[in-house]
């Protein structure tokens, strides 16, 4: 009868599994959206495009600039 825990394991291990293969899916589309509107945007500013229009593209997606270094004008660690 060692049978029947190991099949209820095996699937809750497959459910677990397929679940979080499911929400990396879902942060990868996420993150390849992201990365196009910041390539665009990014791609803008070079070409001489207002920063207010730009900021506000940014905030239209989510991917507004932080207040902190909005002010304190900081360049990201490279």
């Amino acid at each position: 009868m060692a049978l029947a825990p190991t099949c209820a394991l095996r699937d809750v291990l497959i459910a677990w599994i397929n679940h979080r293969l499911e929400v990396i899916s879902q942060t990868q589309h996420r993150l390849a959206v992201h990365r196009t509107v910041l390539q665009e945007q990014v791609t803008r500013l070079r070409l001489g495009a207002p920063t207010d229009e730009v900021e506000l593209a940014l905030k239209r997606t989510g991917l507004a600039l932080p207040k902190a270094t909005r002010h304190g004008v900081r360049q990201p660690g490279i």
